[in-house]
C-alpha cells in the first residue's frame, strides 16, 4: 500500500485488478475443478458407504470457513470502510449462520427425522435460502464495487 499522506492518492491493494499470474492460477484451478466433475459424474448414482458422520463433518468445516472468511472482510471493511465488503461479509456470515439450522435439521445427522422439530420441507428450504443467499450478496457486492456506488463509511 502505498500512502503519501492524502486519502485520494492511496493505491489500496483492493482496488487492484488481478495479475495476469493471479489470472493463470484462476484458470487453473477453475479447469481442475471441472476436471474432477467430469471424472466423478458417471457415478452420481452409485452409494459407496453410507456415513451417518458425514454430512455433520462437512458442514462444520463449511461453518468455519465462512465464519473465518467474514471475520477476515469485517476486519478488512474496518480497515478500508468500503460498503461493497461489508456486504460480502455479511453475506458470508448469513451462510455460516445458517448453516447451523441446516445441519440440526438435516435427517440422520443427530436425529432419524432431524432436530429442532423440522418437518419433511424445513431442511430444504433452509438449503435454498442458504444457497441464493451468498449469490445474492455477490451480486450485491459486485454492483456496489463497480463504479462509484462504492462509498468508503468514515
Amino acid at each position: 500500500m502505498a500512502f503519501d499522506g492524502r486519502e485520494d492518492t492511496a493505491t489500496w491493494l483492493l482496488d487492484q485488478p488481478p495479475t495476469p499470474r493471479q489470472r493463470q492460477a484462476a484458470y487453473i484451478v477453475i479447469f481442475t475443478l471441472l476436471a474432477a466433475f467430469a471424472a466423478t459424474a458417471p457415478f452420481h448414482q452409485k452409494i459407496f458407504f453410507r456415513s451417518d458422520g458425514f454430512i455433520p463433518t462437512v458442514e462444520a468445516l463449511m461453518f468455519l470457513t465462512d465464519l473465518i472468511t467474514s471475520i477476515l472482510l469485517f476486519s478488512q471493511f474496518s480497515i478500508y470502510g468500503s460498503r461493497a465488503l461489508l456486504v460480502l461479509a455479511s453475506g458470508y456470515l448469513f451462510t455460516a449462520l445458517i448453516i447451523i439450522p441446516h445441519l440440526l435439521s438435516f435427517p440422520g445427522a443427530y436425529a432419524p427425522g432431524g432436530l429442532l422439530g423440522a418437518n419433511i420441507d424445513t431442511t430444504g428450504w433452509l438449503y435454498y435460502s442458504w444457497h441464493l443467499g451468498l449469490p445474492l450478496t455477490l451480486l450485491a457486492y459486485a454492483w456496489l464495487k463497480n463504479g462509484k456506488t462504492d462509498k468508503r463509511v468514515a
